[in-house]
C-alpha cells in the first residue's frame, strides 16, 4: 500500500483561494474522494494535487480528467477529430487488405457509373433549358412575364410550372387558340395615357350659400359708407400691428386706435359687409369651378381619344363646356351686386344650383368612364400575360425534345440513387474491414458497444489514426459540439477510462500511478450517470493506483462513498471556504442526499424573500422536486411529483379526501408541483422569487404538519 501512495500531502500550495497551505492533517490515502460546493477550491486542489506528484515524477504515469479534457486531450487540433487510442485486443485477417482493395475497386466503378449519369442528366437540363428560353423569347413579345427559375436548377420543376399555367389558362378561357398566341400586343401606353386623366371634384359653394342668395342679390341696402372687406380685412390685420401706438407705421401721422378699432367693429358686424362677403365668397367659388371646367375642356379632344370617344364621355364634355358661359354671367350679376350694395338684382338661382349639379355630375361621369376604362385595360393586360403564359406552357407540354429530356432524366435519377446505395454499402464494408485491421479498431468497438447499451445514439468511426462521432441512425458526420455537454462528459470519461487500459481489457496499464477526477458525472441524466458513477467506483477500489475524485455534488459524492472506510484505504473529505480561504478537511459524517436537500429548502424557507438572492432560486425548484419525490416515494409508493398524481399527492399533503380540500389550499400545492415541475430545469425570469419562496415555505410548513418528528430531525441534518 504504500508504493501506491505518491502523494500524501500538498505543501506550501498557493492557488485562488489556496494560500501557502499545507494538508490535510490526517494525510491522503490510496483512494480520496471530495465533497466541494462550487467556489470553495475543487478544482484548484486537483491542480495542487498534479503538482505535488510532478515535483518527483515524471508525467508518465499520471492521468488527469477535468472539465477541459475534450479540448486538451480528446480533441485533434489540426481537424478537430477525437485521438486515436491504439490498442490489440483481437486477431486481424491475414487477408484483409485483398479485400479491402476488392471492395474499393467495386465502390470505384460504381461511382464513375454515378458521375457519367450525372453529367448526362446535366446535359439534359442544360438541352431542356434552351429548348424552353427558345419557346419563352418566341411567345414572350411584350408580355409583362417572367421566365421561371428553380434555386435547385431541376428542370422538371420548371416545365411542371409552365404545365400548370397552361393548364390554369385553359380553365379560364377554354376557347383560345393557345398555339397561335403572342404577347406583341400591348396595352401600357394606353393604361399610362388613361391613368394620367385628373378630373377632380368641383369646388362648388355651399348649400348655406345659395340658399341665401336670392335674399341678398333682392336687397336693398342703405346707402353708407362701407369699405369692401379686403380693406376691412386689411384694417383689421393693421390693427394689431399699430396697439398701443400714437402714430401710423406707414404714414407717420397720428392715430386714436380706440375710435379706428371702433370704427372697424362697425364695419365688421354691419349686415351689409356680412352679405357682401358671403357673395364675394360665391362669386370666387364660381370662378374656381369655371377654372376646373376650362381645364378639362380645353383638353377635350385628346381626352376624347384618350377615353376611346365612349359617348357619356362626348355628352358630358360637352355639357361642361356649355355650362362656362353661363358660369360667366351668374359671376357677372353677383359682382355688380358686389360693386352697387344698394341695388336690387335679379338671378334664377335655381337655375344656378341646377347648373351647378349639372357640371359635378358631368365631371363624376367622366371619373367613371375613366376608371371603367382602366379596369378594361388591366384586364386586357393581365389576361394577355396569362394567356402568354398559357401559349408557353402548351408548346412546353407538347414538345418532344422536352418530355423525352424530362422522361430519361427521371430513368437516371432512379438509377443514380440505386448505385449511390451500393456504393454506400461498399464504403462501409471497406471501413469496417480497414476498421478492423487497425489497432485502433479495437477501441473504438469497445466504447460503440458501451453506447449502444446505454442508449447513445452516436458512435466512433476510425478515421485513419483518429475517430470521427457519426449518428448510428442517421449515418451523418457529427462535431463534438453536435452532442449535448452531458454527451460529451460522457465521451470523454469512458474515453479517458479506457485510454488506461492494459490489453487484457481488465487491469489498468502498469504505467498509470495516480488518477485525478474532477466532477465526473456533470451534466448527466440519471441513467449515464450511474454508468459513470460504477465506472469511477472501479477506479476507487483498484488497489494498484492511488486516487482522487472531486465532486460539487451532494448526491454523487454520498453514492461514491457508500460503503467505504478508511480501512479499504479510502479516505473522504470536504475543501471548506472561510473568509476566502479553502482547505481540506476530514469528512466526519456524511448526510444521505434526502437530509441535505431538506435543509437547504427548510434554510432557504425561513428567509425572508427580501433576504433571497435570485441565484439562490436558480436551482430550488429542482431540489424541492426531490426532496418531495423522495418523501411521497419512500413513504406512500407515489414515484413522481407532477400534476397528474394531484389527486393522490393532495390526499397525502393534507391528509384527508381531495373533496374536502379547500380552494386556497388546492392552489397552493398545484402552484408547488407547477413550480417542482416547470421550473426544474432552470427559474425563467418570468417567474418571480417570491412565487418560488412561497412554494419552499408551503411544502416545509406541509412536511412539519404530516411528520412533526420527521420534519425536526431533517432540519438539523
Amino acid at each position: 500500500m504504500p508504493d501506491v501512495i505518491k502523494v500524501d500531502e500538498i505543501q506550501n500550495f498557493s492557488l485562488k483561494s489556496f494560500s501557502n497551505y499545507t494538508g490535510p492533517s490526517c494525510k491522503f490515502n490510496r483512494s480520496n474522494i471530495f465533497y466541494a460546493p462550487n467556489g470553495n477550491g475543487k478544482t484548484s486542489l486537483a491542480n495542487g494535487i498534479k503538482a505535488e506528484y510532478l515535483k518527483t515524477s515524471y508525467g508518465a504515469g499520471l492521468r488527469i480528467y477535468d472539465k477541459n479534457f475534450v479540448a486538451s486531450q480528446l480533441l485533434l487540433e489540426e481537424d478537430g477529430n477525437i485521438r486515436g487510442v491504439k490498442a490489440d485486443f483481437g486477431k486481424k485477417d491475414v487477408d484483409l487488405e485483398k479485400k479491402i482493395k476488392t471492395a474499393e475497386a467495386d465502390r470505384e466503378s460504381i461511382e464513375t457509373d454515378i458521375r457519367r449519369l450525372e453529367q448526362e442528366n446535366r446535359d439534359l437540363i442544360a438541352t431542356t433549358e434552351t429548348a424552353i428560353d427558345d419557346i419563352f423569347k418566341r411567345r414572350k413579345g411584350k408580355a409583362n412575364i417572367a421566365k421561371k427559375t428553380h434555386k435547385d436548377g431541376v428542370h422538371e420543376k420548371v416545365v411542371q410550372l409552365w404545365i400548370d399555367d397552361y393548364e390554369a389558362a385553359l380553365k379560364k378561357f377554354p376557347n383560345e387558340k393557345y398555339d397561335e398566341i403572342d404577347g406583341e400586343k400591348n396595352f401600357n401606353d394606353n393604361l399610362d395615357l388613361v391613368t394620367g386623366l385628373r378630373f377632380n371634384d368641383l369646388k362648388l359653394p355651399s348649400e348655406n350659400e345659395l340658399t341665401s342668395l336670392d335674399e341678398i342679390l333682392s336687397k336693398q341696402y342703405e346707402s353708407i359708407d362701407i369699405p369692401s372687406s379686403v380693406i376691412v380685412t386689411w384694417l383689421e390685420e393693421g390693427l394689431h400691428i399699430h396697439e398701443e401706438k400714437d402714430t401710423c407705421e406707414f404714414c407717420g401721422s397720428s392715430i386714436n386706435i380706440k375710435e379706428l378699432n371702433s370704427k372697424i367693429q362697425v364695419f365688421l358686424k354691419d349686415q351689409q359687409s356680412l352679405d357682401r362677403k358671403k357673395l364675394e365668397a360665391i362669386k370666387e367659388s364660381l370662378q374656381f369651378v369655371y377654372r376646373d371646367i376650362k381645364d378639362i375642356t380645353d383638353a377635350t379632344d385628346s381626352t376624347t381619344v384618350t377615353l376611346e370617344k365612349h359617348e357619356d364621355a362626348v355628352t358630358a364634355l360637352t355639357g361642361l363646356a356649355a355650362s362656362l358661359g353661363p358660369l360667366v354671367e351668374f359671376g357677372s350679376t353677383i359682382g355688380a351686386k358686389v360693386s352697387d350694395m344698394q341695388k336690387s338684382i335679379v338671378l334664377d338661382s335655381e337655375a344656378l344650383i341646377k347648373l351647378l349639379g349639372d357640371s359635378q355630375n358631368s365631371v363624376e361621369t367622366l371619373q367613371t368612364v375613366r376608371d371603367g376604362l382602366k379596369k378594361d385595360i388591366e384586364d386586357k393586360i393581365n389576361r394577355l400575360a396569362e394567356l402568354v403564359k398559357g401559349a408557353i406552357g402548351y408548346e412546353v407540354k407538347n414538345s418532344t425534345v422536352i418530355a423525352e429530356n424530362c422522361a430519361k432524366y427521371k430513368e437516371n435519377l432512379k438509377e443514380i440513387g440505386e448505385l449511390k446505395k451500393r456504393s454506400a454499402t461498399k464504403k462501409e464494408s471497406a471501413r469496417k474491414l480497414r476498421e478492423s485491421k487497425s489497432d485502433l479498431a479495437d477501441f473504438a468497438n469497445y466504447l460503440n458497444t458501451i453506447f449502444e447499451e446505454i442508449g447513445i445514439n452516436f458512435k466512433l468511426v476510425l478515421s485513419e489514426t483518429s475517430y470521427i462521432l457519426q449518428h448510428t441512425l442517421l449515418g451523418v458526420d457529427l462535431a463534438i459540439d453536435d452532442i449535448s455537454e452531458g454527451e460529451r462528459n460522457l465521451l470523454a470519461l469512458i474515453y479517458f477510462y479506457y485510454e488506461m487500459l492494459s490489453s487484457d481489457q481488465k487491469n489498468l496499464k502498469d504505467s498509470v500511478e495516480i488518477i485525478i477526477i474532477d466532477d465526473p458525472a456533470t451534466s448527466m441524466d440519471d441513467e449515464n450517470r450511474f454508468y459513470i458513477l460504477e465506472l469511477v467506483k472501479s477506479i476507487i477500489d483498484n488497489k494498484s493506483i492511488q486516487s482522487f475524485v472531486l465532486t460539487h455534488s451532494w448526491r454523487d459524492y454520498c453514492d461514491l462513498c457508500y460503503g467505504k472506510d478508511e480501512q479499504q484505504g479510502v479516505v473522504k473529505f470536504e475543501i471548506a471556504k472561510v473568509d476566502g480561504i479553502s482547505s481540506v478537511e476530514p469528512c466526519i459524517s456524511i448526510l444521505t442526499p434526502y437530509k441535505r436537500l431538506y435543509k437547504e429548502v427548510y434554510d432557504f424557507s425561513q428567509k425572508a424573500v427580501s433576504e433571497v438572492e435570485p441565484s439562490e432560486t436558480l436551482h430550488m425548484p429542482n431540489t424541492m422536486r426531490r426532496v418531495l419525490e423522495e418523501y411521497i416515494r419512500f413513504n406512500f409508493g407515489i414515484d413522481l411529483a407532477t400534476q397528474n398524481r394531484y389527486n393522490e399527492i393532495a390526499e397525502v399533503i393534507f391528509e384527508e379526501d381531495v373533496i374536502n380540500i379547500s380552494a386556497n389550499n388546492e392552489a397552493k400545492l398545484k402552484k408547488l408541483l407547477s413550480v417542482c415541475n416547470i421550473l426544474s430545469h432552470g427559474t425563467p425570469q418570468t417567474r418571480s422569487v417570491a412565487e418560488i419562496h412561497s412554494s419552499a415555505r408551503f411544502l416545509v410548513n406541509r412536511m412539519k404538519d404530516i411528520n412533526k418528528y420527521h420534519h425536526v430531525r431533517m432540519k438539523q441534518a
